[in-house]
């Protein structure tokens, strides 16, 4: 019986010791997941907005601190334009003078503006769309939250400044008009084939009164139907 009984509590213990070994097993188990699921975050993190990941061509966000974030909209009327030139041939050719009308035929200009105006858009909703991933992501640190907050503060003011500038241009008898502001930099594409000096003017008043760019940084580019 004393055999029996001896026998029984080595095999209790036993049990004990496999369940304590299986508990802390279990415990390091959850404790590794949430240490690499931590380490994954940042490193998403990172990625979206390591320099070397991104590209004015794909639009994504170059950083956290507002600057680059719409560099792909700032190039799109370029996009557009070396489009037209595959597909237009001698309709249309790039001319070095500034100011100078890019040449189009009677129907691209419009689908020019159309594509010009889409490319930015799109690139705004996908930065926007970025930095909301960011800013609710319960994993990452509140710094980086932040600087996520600030980042689309700074988009939308861009923006709205961009539809300002647009609606007084409109105002001025500019019907047909694209303003893209990138990194200090606003470039105007308007659809008039009289471009001059002084409708270049009050183009430029428009613009530095409303972003506070100065006119070395503004760019503004006619489009001319042939």
């Amino acid at each position: 019986m004393k055999k029996i009984l001896k026998k029984n509590q080595i095999i209790v213990t036993a049990l004990a010791v496999l369940i304590a070994v299986a508990g802390y097993l279990n415990y390091t188990d959850n404790l590794s997941k949430k240490e690499k699921t931590k380490e994954a975050n940042n490193n998403t993190y990172d990625s979206v907005y390591s320099q070397d990941n991104l590209s004015d061509e794909n639009g994504e966000i170059k950083s956290l601190d507002g600057e680059g974030l719409d560099s792909s909209a700032e190039n799109s009327g370029n996009d557009v334009n070396g489009e037209n030139e595959k597909n237009d041939g001698t309709n249309q050719e790039e001319t070095k003078e500034p100011g100078a009308a890019i040449l189009t035929n009677g129907t691209s200009v419009s689908s020019y503006m159309v594509q010009a105006r889409l490319n930015r858009e799109q690139t705004r909703s996908k930065n926007k769309e970025t930095l909301l991933e960011v800013i609710n992501n319960k994993d990452l640190e509140e710094n980086q939250k932040k600087k996520a907050v600030t980042s689309m503060t700074e988009l939308t003011k861009t923006t709205d400044m961009e539809n300002t500038v647009e609606t007084l241009l409109k105002a001025k008898g500019f019907e047909d008009v694209l303003v893209t502001i990138t990194d200090k930099q606003v470039d105007v594409i308007v659809n008039d084939a009289e471009m001059d000096e002084t409708k270049k003017a009050q183009i430029e008043n428009v613009v530095k009164r409303k972003t506070g760019i100065a006119a070395k940084n503004i760019t503004i580019t006619p489009t001319n139907n042939q």
